[in-house]
């Protein structure tokens, strides 16, 4: 227990008073100002606060026959995502797949909530308004993906179990693994890193990720209820 102490600082993701030597289980903030400050200045470096994931949209665009882009993620947080992916490791498929892929969901990485905010606060009146008058009933999954030449290399032609699919390309320093929508004649080749594909998933809009040739691809899908109770 430690109680105020202007020397108390964090050494090793610990409490430690640099004039006892000793490190603390628990700080006290209580008394005045001055301490209610250093409480904070320790709260902080502790549980410093997260930045956001995602962005707000600024409207959309038409791509082609009911496939829409909007603003989703910037550059860099389309890099922190991938390395919270990776240093979280475990990339792999789902038992019943049946077209499996090397995976990681948003819940087992503690990002679905904020993930489910942003899309009912900010995607969801997008798809509403443009596709009226069908109604969403909520996300049913969300992964990241990876793709590399020594694993996985590509995904061959599907749909979706999604009413409504959201896809984002997280990088694009590789080559091939474009993701084709054949009977749209449409390939995301030239949508830049951290915009979001828009698309039905379920019947009209069948796509596959072609061969990967060089590098390591990665991608994050986002899919949504096709009726009430259908989450994962």
């Amino acid at each position: 227990f430690q109680t105020h102490e202007a020397n108390t600082t964090m050494l090793e993701g610990q409490l430690y008073n640099p004039i006892t030597k000793c490190c603390s289980c628990i700080y006290h903030g209580n008394g005045g100002d001055l301490t209610k400050k250093k409480f904070d200045q320790m709260y902080d470096r502790f549980f410093p606060k997260q930045q956001s994931l995602f962005i707000e949209p600024q409207g959309f665009e038409i791509l082609d026959d009911d496939i829409l882009l909007v603003d989703f993620m910037t550059q860099e947080q389309c890099e922190r995502l991938i390395e919270i992916a990776d240093n979280h490791g475990g990339w792999g498929s789902l038992s019943y797949d049946k077209f499996p892929a090397q995976e990681i969901r948003l819940k087992e990485l503690g990002l679905w909530q904020e993930l489910e905010n942003h899309w009912q606060t900010h995607i969801v009146p997008i798809i509403e308004s443009y596709w009226k008058p069908m109604e969403m009933y909520g996300l049913r999954d969300a992964f990241t993906m990876r793709y590399s030449v020594d694993t996985q290399k590509d995904l061959p032609l599907h749909t979706d179990a999604s009413l409504v699919t959201g896809s984002i390309k997280l990088n694009d320093d590789y080559e091939g693994a474009d993701l084709v929508y054949p009977r749209q004649n449409f390939s995301n080749k030239d949508i830049p890193v951290g915009k979001c594909i828009l698309f039905p998933g379920m019947v009209t809009h069948g796509h596959a990720c072609q061969t990967l040739t060089k590098g390591v691809k990665y991608s994050f899908t986002i899919w949504t209820n096709r009726y009430p109770g259908d989450g994962m």
